[in-house]
C-alpha cells in the first residue's frame, strides 16, 4: 500500500489528470443468451488513447519549445542583469553576510508534501 500511495502521489502531484476525449476508459457487461444459466458472460474494460503525435502535431510542439525556451532564456538574461545591478550597489561586507546556497535532496517520503 504504501508503494501505491508513493506512485499515486506522484501522479496526483506531478501529472495533470488528462480529462478531454484523447483518453477514454470504458467498463462493459458482455451477456449470455437469455436461455444461459448465468446472465453474465464477462466484465470487459477498455482503454483508448487517441495519438496527437503525427506530423502538424509535432512541429507545431516544437515550434511552441522553441518559442518557449528562446523566451525563458531572454528572460532569464533579463532578470540576471536586473539583480546584478542591483547587487552591484550592495556593500561587500553585506553580500559576504548572505545566506549560503544549500541544496537538500528530497526525501521519498516528501514526495506527498507540498512546496
Amino acid at each position: 500500500m504504501a508503494v501505491f500511495k508513493y506512485f499515486q502521489s506522484l501522479r496526483d502531484k506531478h501529472v495533470i489528470h488528462d480529462e478531454n476525449p484523447y483518453s477514454q476508459a470504458f467498463t462493459a457487461v458482455a451477456l449470455n443468451g437469455p436461455t444461459a444459466e448465468a446472465k453474465v458472460a464477462d466484465v470487459v474494460s477498455l482503454a483508448i488513447n487517441s495519438v496527437t503525435a503525427d506530423e502538424s502535431h509535432i512541429k507545431s510542439f516544437s515550434n511552441l519549445a522553441r518559442f518557449t525556451f528562446e523566451w525563458v532564456s531572454k528572460k532569464h538574461e533579463e532578470l540576471h542583469n536586473v539583480l546584478g545591478a542591483k547587487y552591484e550597489q550592495v556593500d561587500y561586507a553585506t553580500l559576504l553576510a548572505l545566506p549560503d546556497v544549500v541544496f537538500q535532496a528530497p526525501t521519498v517520503s516528501q514526495v506527498v508534501e507540498t512546496r
